[in-house]
This record gives structure tokens, C-alpha cells and sequence, in this order.
């Protein structure tokens, strides 16, 4: 080696072709093509190119020629193909068509083979060919590759003009590209739930710096950034929540899950066999107006010294195995949800809201407890057994509670035996030290052609009221029996901490149970039997609703095999499993409930904005600023209003809604009196 050399130079596996300036003993100073100098031992040198005086015209004509070597190398290969021997590189050059094999044509061949590896490999210093398939399946990949390339600078350009247009003009097309790039809507949508520190992957980045760089726009790389943009290029919908990603909601089924449950709806298990039909109790539900999947009903039968009523629970297990590929998907969803623009069930349709659905005209299979009520509403249990019942009835809450105020209706006679059990079931625990917040229900709900209503629902609704005591006491009565046998069911138990609730206030019913809710510890789910203190219930396991909570179709499960005499179809340790995963998915659910309450409440504000709502001041905010904690008494929504607005807690004032930041959950108002 010697001054005016080029030569290439083995750079951690990368050749390298640099201008030697001076050979000093193993000390060489060499020039790279960008100018850049730099000493070394003398390196390990592929061989000497050419020798000029410069680097330029040198590095030019390798530049040059190293493309037609790469053609070279694909026809050299279909030659060699078939030989299953090393081909030494004199060998290649010779048969690749080029001149005299010089140091410049193993060169240009060595290179064109490094940089293309699809047709050889190195092996011990000689190139080995490559199989056909596994050619074909490289040229494949590249063209997956290439292919890759054009969807996603497609995406940028749909992204970009989603930036300058407010939405894409042509959104089919992004579809086609996000659907072809599998992963990357994914990773766009875990960027904008997580933001830039979350789980989403480089490319989703590297795609917004592109669109930033493209558009001459800024693209706020954090949550809210995002997410704007998505929503602008209809990759997000509207109103389509990231919460329901964050959580890991499943909204489709599976294709075997709604192959199974539409078999097992159309089959002849849903229909009693033998006398059955003749044994079935008629019974009929009391639920809300756009009820559909109705799970529970009542039977009153009037006899000498007093009446047998019935809580039937509608029962899957009779149809529905603890190893169906059903079950185990409603244990993976572990909630209906009912969202104030969607439902989404645990159960198909077929069976949540046809096969297993008390609805009316139906015969179904159905977990019962029966009590005996007396002249007085005191009730006596009487166990649990399974059974069939026939529904005579869908009764809505609005009909039931006119029936049982409208004495001279007899059809209302079964519903008042119901209604007035309950209210002594019910005074019964409170004087047992439950804890009755009082506080009214507000459902927010999108109906088409008219946008977002409010619902309220009062706390003293006789038909709601009555429905619910009935289910505390089955539930009460299911961790009895539960409890008593030690099956292996999941309870759940609350512990109360109401020190420092004070009484009093203008509003003191509605003052008071907002400060009661704020102290109030959350129930917890238990293996073991623990008093729920907010009920005021020493042994409670839910079982009244399989068809929207899988707790509820776990105790079926454990409890219909005890009537029947069989083994549980789970033990302790699989209970404790099935606990930690029945505990994340539910609080998964009800962080998605809250906020898409909160979503809707806020885009409900929008529409009264304007308009004069009346607020109540619940709570002082301890700071240097002291704020007082209020709510909108129509829609229980939290305000902040300084403190010289409200002489007293528990005083109404007026506000007017002003502009809502749905984004940013802020609504601001401004005092009217």
C-alpha cells in the first residue's frame, strides 16, 4: 500500500473506499470521498482499486460501475443456481461478464454482492448461492416493502391535508391505507391515548414528524395533539372514546363466539323438555323503557296467611357450559356497558337479548329464590331453587309505578304486595345502620334527530325502589347460601368511613348525599363472606345480573351445580385467578363509564349554553383562593365558583353556562344572583 492508493477498508462490516495520503511503518493516513481525514493502524484492506492522484474521478467510476455489477449479479446467479458448491469470487467475476478479473472488476463485484445480499452468501471466504425459494421469497418481501412505502407516504399526504383542510377529501382512502398497514392505527391511536412516553411504536412518530415537515405545521406530538388530528382525518370518530382503547374494551365477538351462541339460540336446550312446560311459574319483569336484555322478573302467588313471591333470575348456565367459548368471553368482558351513545354487551345479541331474555311470551330457564311475605310486608325466606318460568309481561318502570299507586287497579295487586315488602325490607336496613344517599339518577343519552338529554330518575321512584331491594335481597340471600356451603363465589363487602358528614344545609337531601358520596370507600369484591356496610348485609354475592356482569354469571355457574348435585365448575385457586382478572376488566369498564358520563355531560352543556341553570354549594376548598365545591342540581356536574358567591353550604345560585371545553373538561359559568 502506498500514497495515491484507493483502497477499501473494512469499517465494522461496512466497506468503505478511502484515499491513501502517506504509508508511515503500520501508521496510514487516509482521505474519505467527504474530505474528512483521519489516522490508523494499518487497516484490514479488501485490495488496492486504483491508483490516481485524487479520490474524486476514482470514486466516480466506482460509483459508476458498481450499479452494472448489481445487474450483472441476478444473471450470474440464474448460472449458478443449481450448484450446490461454493463459488470462489475469480470465479463469479469471470462468469459475470466482466473484463480481466483486475482488482477494480473483484471490486465492483464484492461490492454489488455485499450491498445485494438476495442471490449469495458469504461462506468461508467464498459466496454460496442461494435457493430459489428463498429468493423469490426475498424478492417478495422487497416488493411488500416497496409496497409499504407508497401506503405510507399516501397516509402522510391524506394526514397533510387533513391538517390544512380540517378533514381529509379523500378519507376511503386513508381507510384503505391504515387497514393495509396493519399495525400503524394501532400505534396512531396509542399515541394519542398515551402520548409520546406511552406504548406506541417509533413509526407512528416518525409519521407525525413527515406530516409536520410536509404540512410546515406543527404537530403537537402530545395526547391532545393527536388526537385533534386523528379526529380531523376520520381516523378517530367524532365522538369516539380513547378510553375505551386505554381500557382494551372488546366491542366485536369473535367469529366462534357468535357461530356458538347462534347455535345454542336456535337450539331446542332453551325449550323445557317432558312436563316442564306445564310446571313453568308465570312471572313478568319490571325494567326501563329501552330494557332488552331482560334478566330478572317477579311471581306473586296469594295463599292462606299470605303471599309466596319469586325473584326468577334468568339462568345461562343451563344452556351455556363453564368451558363454552361464550363463557369465556363474557368473563374476558366482564360488564355490559351501557354508554349514552352505544351498548356494548357481554352476551351476543342472540342470547343476551333473545334466548336467554325474559322477554314476554317466553318460557326460560331460571335461578329462583322464593319468600314468604306477610299482611304486615315483612318477608320469610324460603331458598333457592331452579326452575322454568313462563313471562306473561314486560312491564316499564313508569307502568308499574302507576299501577301500584292506583289502589283500585287489580293488576296492580301483585305489584303492590312487591312494593310494600320492599319498603319494609328497606326501613328495616337502615335501621340496621345502611346508608341511603338519596341522590336522584342522571343518565345522559344520545337519541337520533334530537342530540344529548339529560334523564333524571328521583330517589324515591316506587318502581326503581322497589326492583332494587328485591335484588339486595336475593344477593343477600345468594352469599347465605353461598356462605353456608363455602362454594367458591366472589362477595362483596364495603366499609363505611362517614366521620365529619355533617347534617343540615338549605338542600340537606341533595347537600347530603353529595358529601356522603365524597367519603364513601368504593365496595371491594372478597373471597371470603365480609359485611357490606353501605347495605347493611353480613353475607352479599351478586347473582341478578349474568347477562350484564360476570360476577353474576359466575355465581350461577358455582350455585346452579350445588342444586344439582354436581362438583363445582371451579375451584379456590382458579377463583383467585379469575378474581385478579374480573377486578381489572371492571375497573376498566367503569373508568370507561365515568368518563364517557362525563364526555356527554359536557357536550349536553354545549347545547344549554346560555342558559340559566341552578348550582349547589356542596363543599369549601381549603387554599389561599378558597373555592367552594358545587354541582348543577339538573345534572349533578362539579362547578368551582369563588367563595363569596355562597353565604352557606348547601345554598342554590344561579349560573349561566358559558363556554364548554369538552376537550379539557371546563365549563365555565358565571353568576347570576
Amino acid at each position: 500500500m502506498q500514497r495515491g492508493d484507493l483502497v477499501e477498508v473494512d469499517d465494522g462490516g461496512t466497506f468503505v473506499p478511502v484515499l491513501v495520503l502517506g504509508v508511515s511503518g503500520r501508521r496510514v493516513i487516509l482521505q474519505e470521498a467527504s474530505g474528512r481525514r483521519w489516522q490508523a493502524e494499518r487497516p484490514v484492506v479488501s485490495w488496492s482499486i486504483l491508483e490516481r492522484d485524487g479520490t474524486e474521478e476514482a470514486l466516480a467510476l466506482i460509483e459508476r460501475l458498481v450499479p452494472e455489477a448489481e445487474g450483472a449479479v441476478g444473471a450470474l446467479w440464474e448460472g449458478v443456481c443449481c450448484s450446490p458448491e461454493p463459488v470462489g469470487l475469480g470465479e463469479l467475476v469471470v462468469a459475470s461478464g466482466l473484463q480481466a478479473p483486475d482488482a477494480l472488476a473483484r471490486y465492483v463485484l464484492h461490492r454489488a454482492l455485499r450491498d445485494d445480499s438476495l442471490y449469495f452468501r458469504s461462506s468461508g471466504g467464498c459466496w454460496e448461492p442461494r435457493g430459489r425459494e428463498e429468493v423469490e421469497a426475498q424478492l417478495a418481501a422487497r416488493e411488500s416493502r416497496l409496497r409499504e412505502a407508497e401506503l405510507h407516504a399516501r397516509l402522510v399526504e391524506g394526514l397533510v391535508e387533513a391538517m390544512e383542510r380540517n378533514g381529509p377529501s379523500c378519507p376511503d382512502d386513508l381507510e384503505a391505507c391504515l387497514d393495509a398497514l396493519g399495525a400503524m392505527r394501532e400505534e396512531l391511536i396509542d399515541l394519542a391515548a398515551y402520548g409520546p412516553n406511552g406504548r406506541s411504536g417509533t413509526r407512528a412518530m416518525r409519521l407525525l414528524e413527515e406530516v409536520s415537515e410536509r404540512s410546515g405545521q406543527s404537530v403537537h406530538r402530545d395526547a391532545a395533539g393527536v388526537e385533534v388530528l386523528l379526529r380531523r382525518a376520520g381516523v378517530l370518530g367524532r365522538h369516539e372514546l380513547l378510553s375505551l382503547h386505554r381500557e382494551g374494551v372488546r366491542i366485536g365477538f369473535p367469529e366462534q363466539v357468535l357461530r356458538v351462541s347462534m347455535e345454542l339460540a336456535s337450539g331446542v336446550l332453551l325449550e323445557p323438555s317432558g312436563g316442564c312446560a306445564g310446571r313453568a311459574i308465570e312471572a313478568f319483569t319490571v325494567d326501563g323503557e329501552e330494557t332488552r336484555d331482560y334478566d330478572d322478573a317477579f311471581s306473586v302467588e296469594r295463599q292462606d296467611d299470605g303471599w309466596r313471591v319469586g325473584v326468577h333470575i334468568t339462568h345461562p348456565p343451563a344452556v351455556l357450559p363453564m368451558d363454552s367459548p361464550v363463557t369465556r368471553e363474557a368473563f374476558a368482558r366482564g360488564v355490559s356497558l351501557y354508554l349514552p351513545d352505544r351498548f356494548i354487551p357481554m352476551f351476543p345479541r342472540s342470547l343476551g337479548e333473545d334466548a336467554l331474555s325474559l322477554r314476554e311470551g317466553t318460557t326460560r330457564p331460571v335461578l329462583s329464590w322464593f319468600s314468604h311475605v306477610d299482611g304486615s310486608g315483612a318477608m320469610r325466606t324460603q331458598g333457592l331453587a331452579l326452575g322454568w318460568v313462563r313471562i306473561v309481561g314486560n312491564l316499564t318502570f313508569s307502568r308499574a309505578a302507576r299501577l301500584i299507586g292506583e289502589a283500585g287497579e287489580p293488576e296492580g295487586e301483585s305489584l303492590r304486595v312487591l312494593y310494600e315488602a320492599a319498603r319494609c325490607s328497606r326501613m328495616h336496613r337502615l335501621g340496621e345502620g345502611a346508608v341511603e344517599l338519596g341522590l336522584p339518577e342522571v343518565r345522559f343519552r344520545v337519541r337520533e334527530g334530537v342530540g344529548v338529554v339529560c334523564e333524571r330518575y328521583a330517589s324515591d321512584d316506587v318502581a326503581r325502589l322497589m326492583v332494587s331491594e328485591w335484588m339486595v335481597r336475593f344477593n343477600a340471600a345468594l352469599g347465605d347460601f353461598a356462605s353456608a356451603r363455602g362454594l367458591p363465589v366472589l362477595y362483596r363487602g364495603q366499609e363505611l368511613m362517614l366521620h365529619g358528614v355533617e347534617e343540615g344545609g338549605g338542600e340537606a337531601g341533595l347537600w347530603r348525599g353529595l358529601k356522603l358520596l365524597r367519603h364513601m370507600r368504593r365496595a371491594v369484591s372478597s373471597l371470603e363472606p365480609v359485611r357490606h356496610d353501605g347495605l347493611a348485609i353480613e353475607r352479599y354475592a351478586q347473582g341478578t345480573s349474568p347477562l350484564r356482569r360476570a360476577t353474576d354469571l359466575l355465581a350461577h355457574h358455582v350455585v346452579g351445580a350445588e342444586l344439582r348435585g354436581e362438583a363445582s365448575p371451579i375451584d379456590r385457586e382458579g377463583l383467585v385467578a379469575l378474581r385478579a382478572r374480573l377486578d381489572a376488566v371492571m375497573a376498566g369498564a367503569e373508568t370507561v363509564s365515568r368518563e364517557a358520563h362525563a364526555y356527554w355531560g359536557l357536550q349536553y352543556l354545549q347545547s344549554r349554553r346560555g342558559e340559566v341553570m341552578e348550582a349547589l354549594a356542596v363543599d369549601v376548598e381549603p387554599g389561599r383562593r378558597r373555592h367552594v365545591r358545587s354541582c348543577l342540581v339538573e345534572t349533578l356536574q362539579r362547578l368551582q365558583l369563588p367563595a363569596r358567591h355562597a353565604s352557606r353550604l348547601g345554598e342554590r345560585i344561579l349560573v349561566r353556562i358559558g363556554a364548554v371545553d369538552v376537550a379539557r373538561g371546563r365549563i365555565e359559568v358565571q353568576v347570576v344572583s
